[in-house]
Order: structure tokens, then C-alpha cells, then sequence
């Protein structure tokens, strides 16, 4: 549970209107060939970990999906005000 308080406690999201305003930063490469670059790094140089030395992040999904159906359940229910 401590994991979960640890990380989404602060919002992820990353909001560059102050670097703009205050520093005129304006982003030069599209967010799709940004990501499509740190993949083809990461890919070449042996970091992308394989996902099967890692069973709990399977379990970690499957837990997020059942929750999501539960609150959609939750949401759609007739008693709501």
C-alpha cells in the first residue's frame, strides 16, 4: 500500500507553461518521435526489460483492470446521486 501513496500522491504530468513563459523554451521534436528515439536507445543498448522476470507486473494489471471494472459497475449503479 505504501507504494501506492508513494507514487500517486504528486500528479505525473509534466506542465512546461512556466519553462515557456519564463525561459521562451519551446519543444522542437514532436512527442511521438521523442518517444519513438528513447525506444530505438533504449532498444540498442539493452535496456528495455524483459517483461517475464517480472510476473507481478502481470498481477499489477489484471488487479487495475478488475478495479476499473468495479468502478464502472460502481458508476453506472442506479443508487448514485
Amino acid at each position: 500500500m505504501w507504494l501506492c501513496v508513494e507514487n500517486f500522491q504528486h500528479n505525473a504530468l509534466y506542465d512546461n507553461t512556466a519553462a515557456r513563459t519564463d525561459l521562451g523554451y519551446c519543444y522542437t521534436i514532436p512527442f511521438a518521435e521523442g518517444a519513438r528515439r528513447v525506444t530505438q536507445w533504449l532498444t540498442a543498448h539493452n535496456q528495455i526489460e524483459d517483461y517475464a522476470n517480472f510476473p507481478f507486473y502481470d498481477r499489477l494489471i489484471e488487479a487495475w483492470q478488475r478495479a476499473g471494472k468495479e468502478m464502472a459497475q460502481a458508476l453506472a449503479a442506479d443508487d448514485l446521486p
